[in-house]
């Protein structure tokens, strides 16, 4: 019967071939043998292998009985043989229940290893689905960078035509800036000799401008000489022009005393005028009786005009 491509007639050969070597068929040893084989495949088919071994070797002491030996002898061969069954029996349930241990150690270590590779698988469709979401914001990333390299060559190209049309500007500037270094240099010629021209006029005008500081400066001590001059009058002036407002207020307090006197006189002439009209007024009322003697009419005066 052929499990995964490993038949009966193969695991038998394979174990048959261990044990005449002394060792014990696992099924490590017979999956090393073999090359392959899974280890349900391989222990279903050495249990058959252990089951048919007593009576192959029954087959085989019967092949080898010798029919003419002495009955010691064949009685010592059947305590052997029977000693052998019994440790092959013994042998063959404790390398089963080994066996068997080992199998359901590796059952349990396969159990474990199929839970963490559900695990796996689970985790893994998890980074799946994280990786094709990620896929596809890398896709999405990746066209925005595609166009965002398409814009960049863009500005690149237009860069470039950039740089061209400043680089003909910059040629342009330094024809340009050495023309404008030679007019500089012929300026900065003329400049010099305009300065050394303006050097001889500023000295000579320096010059004139001392003479006429010196001749101002003549002129204005002359004018402050004057000055005081002028100023020492004008205070003699000033005490004559004093002088004559005090003579002056002294003749009008003079001329006041004078005009009320005046006053005072023009009072009393005008009394005395108003007594002699009275008089007069009077005389004439007694002419009228009596007749006027020529002395009272030549001592008559006219009265005086007021002035």
């Amino acid at each position: 019967m052929a499990r995964n491509g490993i038949t009966q007639e193969q695991v038998n050969a394979a174990a048959d071939v261990l044990l005449r070597a002394g060792e014990r068929p696992t099924i490590e040893r017979v999956r090393a043998a073999l090359g392959t084989g899974s280890p349900n495949t391989l222990i279903r088919l050495l249990d058959v292998w252990w089951a048919a071994l007593g009576q192959r070797l029954i087959d085989n002491e019967r092949r080898l009985a010798l029919p003419d030996a002495p009955e010691s002898v064949a009685r010592a061969a059947g305590v052997l043989w029977t000693l052998a069954l019994e440790h092959a029996a013994a042998t063959l349930t404790h390398e089963r229940t080994e066996e068997r241990n080992r199998l359901a150690a590796a059952q349990s270590d396969a159990d474990r290893r199929v839970s963490e590779a559900v695990a796996a698988e689970a985790i893994a469709r998890e980074a799946t689905r994280v990786a094709e979401a990620a896929q596809g914001a890398a896709l999405g990333r990746m066209l925005d960078l595609d166009r965002l390299v398409s814009h960049q060559a863009q500005q690149i190209t237009d860069l470039h035509t950039q740089r061209h049309a400043l680089t003909d500007e910059r040629d342009r500037t330094r024809d340009r800036a050495s023309t404008l270094a030679d007019e500089l240099r012929q300026a900065t010629v003329a400049a010099a000799a305009e300065r050394v021209l303006h050097d001889e006029q500023r000295q000579a005008t320096e010059d004139r401008w001392l003479q006429e500081v010196d001749r101002a400066r003549q002129e204005t001590a002359r004018l402050q000489s004057q000055l005081q001059r002028h100023e020492k009058e004008s205070k003699q002036k000033d005490i004559e022009i004093e002088r004559a407002r005090a003579a002056v207020t002294t003749m009008e307090r003079s001329h006041a005393t004078a005009t009320a006197r005046l006053d005072a006189a023009a009072a009393e002439t005008e009394r005395l005028h108003r007594l002699l009209a009275e008089t007069t007024a009077a005389g004439t009322h007694g002419r009228k009786k009596t007749v006027k003697s020529p002395s009272a009419q030549a001592g008559r005066t006219p009265p005086r005009k007021r002035r």
